[in-house]
Order: C-alpha cells, then structure tokens, then sequence
C-alpha cells in the first residue's frame, strides 16, 4: 500500500469524450475525471473499488463537494489529477482536488467521502488499515 497521505497524483489528458462542442471540458467530464482518480487512488490504498463493492459490500461515495473551474480546459490538454487527504473522520476522509495543467491549476476544490455499508446505506467505520495509515491526519 502506498502513503494514502502523499498527494496522489494521475496524468491524463482532455479528450474529445470530455468535450463541449466548443472543444471545452464539460465541468460533468471533469467531475467523472477527479472520480476516477478517487478509484485510483483507494486501490493504492489497499482499497480496489471491485473487491470494496462485490465482495466487502462497502462504498466510499461522495457526499459534499465545492469545486472551483479556474481555467479552461481544452481538448487535447495534458493533466495532473490530485487528490490530497486533508481530514479524517470515523467514516469520511476529506480531500483536497485539482486538476492542473500547463497553464496553472484549473479545478480546485474538496471532496468528502463517507464509507458505508451497501446493504444498510449507513456509514460505518473506515477499515483498520485505512484508519491506521490515516492516523496522523486530525479528524473533522
């Protein structure tokens, strides 16, 4: 398991799938973008969204976000996803996010995940190793 504390970072780029007809990112694309990064970033934590979801029944969905679009991004752009754990709570973690690209940071924001039961859709504790990593994070 990687240091869920290190800033997490993917590379990726703007494709035409995440386009306005302007050649813009569609703010949608660029949500569905930080999201995916959140998958990549809970299988470095030991975490893989499959095994999570079929086979502990557990989610991590997203409950609070602010999101700030600085800049636009452009087809064919290249970028950084990151995600930064900024508090730890008995069920939620919360995130810092952005999205950069040469011309600076473009999406800005936080996230706030809970880990819940998908059978009773109630948070539940995070998992002990989860917890354990994240210990030196202070709570909410």
């Amino acid at each position: 398991m990687t240091s869920p504390l290190s800033p997490f970072t993917v590379p990726g780029s703007i494709r035409f799938q995440h386009c306005d007809p302007a050649g813009i990112a569609f703010f949608a694309r660029l949500d569905e973008l930080l999201n995916a990064a959140f998958e990549d970033w809970c299988a470095a934590a030991g975490l893989p969204f499959a095994t999570m979801m079929r086979t502990d029944r557990h989610g991590f969905p997203l409950v609070h976000a602010t999101i700030d679009y600085r800049r636009p991004l452009l087809l064919g752009d290249q970028i950084t996803i990151t995600h930064t754990v900024r508090a730890v709570g008995r069920s939620s973690v919360t995130f810092g996010v952005t999205i950069t690209s040469a011309n600076g940071v473009c999406v800005e924001g936080t996230h706030i995940r809970v880990f819940t039961s998908l059978d009773t859709h109630q948070s539940v504790p995070l998992p002990s190793p989860l917890r354990d990593a994240l210990s030196s994070v202070g709570p909410l």
